[in-house]
């Protein structure tokens, strides 16, 4: 198999992982190990996690695109988003480590290695997109660095707003629950 097909091939088992990746690192960044785990709790953090993987996917692969037409008339019109895709596969190790460190050491590290996790697997498709190419080009590499270096800023800055959304869902939720329940009846 030519390196070319290699790189280009894509699988459910990257999807999974890395699905599964960003599912954890929700998991982690907005569970707290000392409580009980709530299911809305749960379900709302792995979702969080999810949304900001796949738009950080969205905003890498937006961008990626522009540098790399020449590759759409040679692979087809989805050589970017594959190769992207596959790149980020790389957030699951460093999940895993996340998650334990979190649960089983008792710190958290999540900041740190979620930051390198992001640029680690953005160079790794804009390696991949540049291997691809006769003459690599610097672009991709650069705009990996800042699309990562914008999601690291972004997380670093509304991580601590981004905790309180579990909470404020539960509360909404028990809101309802009363309301509808005629707990407001007088």
């Amino acid at each position: 198999m030519a390196l070319n097909e290699s790189i280009l091939r894509s699988s459910g088992i990257k999807a999974l992982f890395r699905t599964i990746g960003f599912g954890i690192i929700g998991f982690v960044a907005f569970s707290k190990p000392a409580k009980d785990l709530n299911l809305l709790n749960l379900v709302f953090s792995i979702m969080i996690g999810l949304f900001f993987g796949g738009l950080y996917k969205s905003f890498l692969i937006l961008f990626l695109k522009p540098f790399n037409r020449d590759l759409k008339e040679k692979y087809g019109r989805k050589v970017v988003k594959k190769v992207s895709e596959n790149g980020l596969v790389f957030i699951f190790p460093f999940a895993v480590i996340v998650f334990f460190s979190r649960f089983f050491f008792g710190i958290s590290l999540l900041t740190p290695l979620l930051s390198s996790a992001l640029i680690i697997s953005a160079f790794a498709a804009a390696n991949s997109l540049n291997s691809l190419k006769e003459k690599p080009r610097v672009a991709n590499t650069i705009v990996a660095f800042a699309i990562s270096s914008i999601f690291v800023t972004l997380w670093i800055y509304y991580y601590s707003f981004a905790a309180r959304l579990p909470l404020y869902a539960e509360s909404a939720i028990k809101l309802l629950q009363m309301f509808f329940t005629g707990a407001f009846r007088t």
